[in-house]
């Protein structure tokens, strides 16, 4: 197994997102997020139906709520595991932020590879409001177009 993501919410609960070489997915492996508790007990563990790539990561709310990206897989889980909402899209998301109001900011890179370009895509807390930011190059500078 690989671990890509660690979070933890404010009972100090580790969240974890990787990949499992046991499970296959289109053949590759596949990826996964768990739950662990303060001593090292894992609670639940779920499947993402996605393919192993290098990157991938976790986020946690205040109410412990974990948000999880890996391949082009964005979802929302509640603090059992219950999957809430996702999204899937034509992708890499390597990072995952969510703020106090529930907005979820999810970074990485778009297919295909040889015209590939970094994105910035947004959510509300429902998974609802999809909006790509792309990145794009200005010379010396980097700025985000909405």
């Amino acid at each position: 197994m690989y671990v890509f993501g660690v979070a933890l919410d404010s009972a100090g609960n580790p969240y974890v997102v990787g990949s499992d070489p046991t499970v296959e997915f289109h053949p590759f492996p596949g990826c996964f997020v768990a739950k662990f508790d303060s001593a090292g007990t894992q609670l639940w563990h779920r499947d993402l139906n996605v393919y192993f790539w290098p990157g991938g990561a976790v986020a946690v709310d205040a109410a412990g709520n974990p948000y999880v990206t890996a391949g082009g897989f964005v979802g929302k889980y509640d603090a059992d595991g219950n999957l809430a909402w996702s999204d899937a899209f034509d992708g890499i998301g390597s990072s995952i932020a969510v703020d106090a109001s529930g907005r979820v900011l999810v970074g990485g890179w778009t297919y295909p590879y040889e015209v590939s370009s970094a994105i910035l895509r947004t959510y509300d807390n429902n998974g609802c409001g999809f909006r790509p930011m792309p990145i794009t190059d200005s010379g010396a500078s980097r700025s985000l177009n909405a």
